[in-house]
C-alpha cells in the first residue's frame, strides 16, 4: 500500500511493555501452632520452652540465609526459582520499560530475535500478521507503504465501483486456516478496550478520511494497548513449522499504548487492514497523526528487521537472523524525486534490467529505458512499471509466459542480481499474466502521475517470495538472499 495522507512524525515518548514478573518467591514456614500455658505447665516445661525457642531462632537462621543467596533473589543473576511453575493467566508479558532491550537481550542470549508468524491471505493478496489490539486479535497486512496502524471495526462498510454501478457490503476479515473466506467477522473485528480520542488529541491526526493506495479509509482514533505475537525458533526449525501452527505456541508482547485508526467505511478496490512499517518523509503534517508503527516497535527509528517469504507464509523477525550468513547488501536511497510523498519508502537503485529466452541469451535494456528506482512495497501485490518500461520490454522480445527477467539492485559496490525464471514470474491466480505488468492497460492507470514518469519500478511481494528480506535502517540498507526451493 501507498501511503498518500501525510503523518506528522517524530513521537518521542516510548510507553513499551515487555519481560516476566520478577517478585520474590514466597516461603511458608511451618511452626507449630501457638499454645497458652498455664503457670504450673510453665514451671515444670521449662526445658520444651528452651528447646523450641532455639529450633525457632534456627530455622530464622536458615530462611534468611536461603533467601539472600545467589539465583533466587530477583537483583542477582539468576533464574527465580518460582517462575518454573508459575502460571499465567494471560500470554501478554508483565509490564517493563521498553520492547528494544529485552529484544537485544535476547539476541545476546539466543542469537535469534523474535520471530512472527506470517501467511498469505489469497482474498487479501498479500501477506498477514496477527496482532492483538483492544479487545481482540486482528490480522493486519504487512505493510511497507505506510506507517499508521488502521483495523476495521463493528460495522465496518466496504465500497467497491467498477464500470457504472457500486457495490456496498459488510467489509471482508481474511480467511480461515483452510484458506476459505470468513463469513462471520465479529471475532476478527477490530473492538476498542482504549478510550475514544477526538482529533489532534493525544498525537492522533487532525484527518478522519486517509488514503491508502486503492482505499480510502473513513476512521475515528483511539488510545489502545497494542501487543505483538512472537516465537522463539532455531534456524533449522523455521523451514519445518508453518507460520499457523506457530500462532498456538506465541506469545505476546505489550507495545503499550498506540493510535489506532478504527475504520468504519472504505472505499476502493481493497480493503485491508494495514500494519504500516515505513518511516514518514520529512514532509510531515497532522493529518494522520504522530504515533508512527516503527517507532513503538523498536523505540526509534534506527529499526532493523526482516522477513522470509515462501508462497504460502513466512516469518517475520525483529532483528537481524543470523540463519542467512550469505546475504548481501545494497544501499537504501532517498531520492529528490519522491520528497513529494509522505512516506519515506524502502528505494534501492536499479542498475540493469534483462530479459530473454533463456539464462545464457539475455538481453539488457539501456539505461535511458531502465527505471533508476526500486521502490519495495509489501503491500502490493504484483510489480508494476511505466508503460515506458513495457514499450522497452517488448523490444526486446519480452514474453510474460515464456521469458526469464533479471534485475540486478544496488550500486556499483553493493548490489544484488535476482534472476526469475518463466515460472517463477507467472500469476499463480492467472497462469497467462505475468506478476511484472507494465503495459497500458495493464498498469496502474495513473503510474506516471503517481510516481516521477520513468524512474520507478513498483516491486510487489509476488516478486520478493523464495528470499530473506533484511531491513536496516541503522546502516541504512537492504539485504536479500536467494532461499532453496521448498522439498
Amino acid at each position: 500500500m501507498i501511503e498518500t495522507i501525510p503523518p506528522l512524525c517524530m513521537q518521542k515518548a516510548v510507553d513499551l511493555y515487555v519481560g516476566a514478573s520478577t517478585k520474590p518467591p514466597v516461603i511458608v514456614i511451618n511452626t507449630p501452632p501457638l499454645v497458652t500455658m498455664s503457670d504450673s505447665s510453665y514451671s515444670t516445661g521449662g526445658g520444651t520452652f528452651v528447646a523450641f525457642l532455639f529450633l525457632l531462632i534456627i530455622i530464622i537462621i536458615i530462611v534468611v540465609v536461603f533467601y539472600t543467596s545467589p539465583g533466587t533473589h530477583p537483583g542477582r543473576h539468576g533464574r527465580v526459582r518460582a517462575s518454573k511453575t508459575r502460571k499465567h493467566k494471560s500470554r501478554l508479558s508483565k509490564p517493563s520499560s521498553t520492547l528494544f532491550e529485552p529484544v537485544r537481550s535476547q539476541i545476546q542470549k539466543t542469537g535469534i530475535p523474535p520471530i512472527a508468524p506470517l501467511w498469505w491471505d489469497d482474498e487479501e493478496g498479500a501477506y498477514m500478521i496477527q496482532m492483538r489490539v483492544g479487545h481482540g486479535d486482528v490480522e493486519f497486512v504487512l505493510d511497507t507503504g505506510s506507517s499508521q496502524l488502521s483495523a476495521k471495526g463493528h460495522g465496518c462498510q466496504w465500497t467497491n465501483c467498477g464500470g457504472d454501478s457500486c457495490n456496498t457490503k459488510a467489509c471482508p476479515c481474511g480467511v480461515d486456516a483452510s484458506g476459505k473466506e470468513r463469513t462471520d467477522c465479529s471475532l476478527h473485528y477490530y473492538k476498542p478496550a482504549g478510550r475514544a480520542l477526538k482529533p489532534g488529541e493525544g498525537g492522533a491526526g487532525m484527518s478522519t478520511v486517509l488514503t491508502y493506495g486503492s482505499q480510502e479509509d473513513t476512521v475515528s482514533h483511539y488510545y489502545d494497548i497494542v501487543a505483538l505475537p512472537h516465537v522463539t525458533m532455531p534456524c533449522q526449525e523455521l523451514e519445518m513449522n508453518t507460520p499457523r501452527s506457530a500462532m498456538k505456541t506465541s506469545e505476546y508482547h505489550s507495545l503499550g499504548n498506540v493510535v489506532v485508526h478504527r475504520v468504519s467505511h472504505i472505499e476502493g478496490t481493497s480493503s485491508s487492514n494495514l500494519l504500516g512499517l515505513a518511516c514518514p518523509s520529512h514532509n510531515e503534517s497532522t493529518d494522520a497523526g504522530s504515533h508512527v508503527v516503527l517507532q513503538k516497535l523498536f523505540g526509534g527509528y534506527d529499526a532493523q528487521w526482516s522477513i522470509i517469504i515462501r508462497p504460502t507464509g513466512g516469518w517475520w523477525a525483529m532483528g537481524s537472523l543470523p540463519c542467512f550468513p550469505n546475504t548481501k547488501y545494497m544501499p537504501l536511497v532517498n531520492p529528490p524525486e519522491f520528497n513529494q510523498f509522505v512516506t519515506k519508502f524502502y528505494i534501492v537503485p536499479i542498475r540493469s534490467i534483462a530479459v530473454g529466452f533463456n539464462q545464457h541469451s539475455l538481453k539488457t535494456l539501456s539505461r535511458a529505458d531502465t527505471p533508476k528506482f526500486c521502490l519495495i512495497d509489501t503491500g502490493t501485490t504484483l510489480t508494476y512499471g511505466s508503460p515506458r518500461l513495457g514499450a522497452a520490454l517488448k523490444k526486446k522480445r519480452w514474453d510474460e509466459r515464456k521469458s526469464y527477467f533479471q534485475i540486478e539492485l544496488g550500486d556499483k559496490k553493493n548490489h544484488v542480481t535476482i534472476t526469475y525464471s518463466p515460472a517463477q514470474m507467472r500469476d499463480p491466480d492467472y497462469p497467462d499474466s505475468s506478476v511484472l505488468q507494465a503495459e497500458h492497460g495493464r498498469t496502474l492507470d495513473d503510474f506516471d502521475t503517481i510516481f516521477p514518469a520513468g524512474t520507478c519500478l513498483l516491486f510487489g511481494i509476488f516478486m520478493m517470495r523464495n528470499c530473506y528480506w533484511e531491513f536496516d535502517l541503522a546502516q541504512e540498507r537492504v539485504g536479500i538472499q536467494e532461499l532453496p526451493p521448498l522439498k
